[in-house]
């Protein structure tokens, strides 16, 4: 465990000094993205996490109108979508031709979210995943942008990573904090957005949009296609289709993967799925915290495991 804790001094100096030196200068407003001030932004004890799944498309009004009274956190390619939320989170995609449409989103809905605090993660790999950022970054000309660190969270399988968990949330890993620097992170940004939501004092989190059910994200609705936005991710509806797209970006599989599931559920890149991770988070840490965790709708994965709050809007195609 010390030798974990000297690595991870190691690992944040190296951000921070990424950070200080490159990140700060191009910020046209004065704050440290270093340290982000939650107070600064949380208004409600409810955070829905807004996942890109084809299930946004069937959120009821009722569920907008919760969504619009409470605090919201959008992720990644949100931006296609007309909700504003409180808090934006994104990483730069391994794809230089996914990264380029998610910088010029940015550019697009700069004024749109110019009360938004934008969270960015993976500073450390702008040079590998966008080359260009140095010269044209978006992110500088948002309002409040602050950066944090990546804490590993240890485990291969269910069983082992609930033993860590445990051990992390004994240790204070998991405290809440109204200073934020860091958040721990296990394979996908929904983890970070959970870890988000409790170490910045949530009682309630709601995950719309996280449906693990199907490889379908909203985006790909015939109405954000168009309208002056650049082209969304594409869907690789082949194994060899997904396969060649990802390896070409880093990533191994252990087997031909299945583009009918969700890439974060197959076994073929994984063989510990997402919804066993959030199941582990949610029981091994929320629950022991006091903190709710609901889905949206009933055709996410996750249920009914974990309690959905609505039922679906029918679908106008």
């Amino acid at each position: 465990m010390l030798l974990a804790i000297k690595k991870i001094g190691r690992r944040y100096r190296h951000f921070q000094d990424a950070v200080k030196s490159r990140i700060a200068p191009k910020l046209k407003t004065a704050h440290d993205p270093l340290h982000l001030r939650v107070a600064d932004f949380k208004t409600s004890d409810t955070l829905f996490i807004m996942g890109s799944g084809a299930s946004i498309l069937d959120l009821p009004n009722e569920a907008w109108q919760a969504i619009r009274a409470a605090d919201s956190m959008g992720i990644n390619f949100w931006l296609y979508h007309d909700h504003v939320p409180t808090w934006y989170t994104c990483e730069v995609p391994r794809n230089p031709e996914y990264a380029a449409s998610l910088m010029t989103l940015l550019k697009l809905r700069k004024n749109d979210y110019r009360n938004t605090c934008l969270l960015l993660k993976d500073v450390t790999k702008l040079d590998e995943r966008c080359p260009h950022w140095t010269s044209e970054f978006p992110l500088g000309d948002m309002n409040h942008i602050y950066t944090l660190f990546m804490l590993g969270v240890r485990g291969r399988t269910a069983g082992s990573l609930r033993f860590f968990l445990r051990w992390y949330r004994r240790l204070g890993y998991f405290r809440r904090n109204e200073m934020l620097w860091g958040l721990p992170m296990k394979r996908a940004t929904i983890f970070m957005a959970m870890s988000f939501a409790l170490m910045a004092g949530y009682r309630r989190i709601v995950l719309c949009g996280v449906d693990l059910s199907n490889p379908d994200y909203f985006y790909h609705h015939p109405k954000y296609v168009g309208n002056g936005m650049p082209a969304p991710p594409e869907l690789q509806r082949s194994s060899q289709a997904l396969a060649e797209t990802f390896t070409k970006h880093g990533l191994k599989f252990r087997q031909m993967p299945n583009p009918a599931v969700h890439i974060t559920i197959d076994p073929a890149l994984n063989p510990l799925p997402m919804d066993e991770i959030i199941h582990a988070f949610n029981e091994e840490v929320l629950k022991p915290e006091g903190v709710e965790l609901f889905v949206a709708l009933p055709s996410s994965k996750l249920y009914p495991r974990i309690s959905a709050l609505y039922e679906p809007l029918k679908r106008s195609e």
